[in-house]
């Protein structure tokens, strides 16, 4: 049963791959061991701290698939 889940996730996490590259004009990117990111930002803190990232995400975890969202895509 467990072995159908993740051919399941596998399907869509394709699906949403494709539809993110389409979506923010970038490929998909590791970030981390479970965020695939698209895109790329930098996030600048009140500390001045700054932290390179992603604008919009995904990771696909056990029980369901968490999307991120931390930017805007600029468009002309």
């Amino acid at each position: 049963m467990n072995n159908i889940a993740e051919e399941f996730k596998q399907k869509y996490a394709t699906v949403i791959i494709d539809m993110m590259e389409k979506a923010t004009n970038a490929k998909a990117k590791m970030w981390g061991t479970a965020i695939i990111g698209f895109g790329d930002s930098v996030l600048k803190y009140e500390s001045d701290r700054e932290l390179d990232w992603f604008i919009v995400g995904f990771s696909p975890r056990k029980q369901n698939f968490a999307f991120y969202i931390s930017g805007t895509v600029e468009k002309e």
